[in-house]
C-alpha cells in the first residue's frame, strides 16, 4: 500500500505541472491577440510548472 501511496504522491505534481504547462500556452496563444498582459501572465504560469516538477 505504501507503494501505491508514494506513486500518488509523485504523480499529483506532474499532473499539474502538466495543467499548468498546458494552461501556460494557452495563454501565451492568447497573447498575440490581446496583448503584453496575457504574455506576462504565460511566463508566470509556465514558470509553475518547474515549482510543481522540483
Amino acid at each position: 500500500m505504501n507503494y501505491y501511496i508514494s506513486i500518488l504522491f509523485r504523480a499529483i505534481p506532474l499532473l499539474m505541472g502538466i495543467i499548468c504547462l498546458t494552461y501556460g500556452s494557452y495563454i501565451y496563444t492568447l497573447g498575440d491577440k490581446f496583448g503584453n498582459g496575457y504574455i506576462i501572465a504565460s511566463h508566470v504560469i509556465i514558470f509553475f510548472t518547474a515549482i510543481c516538477i522540483a
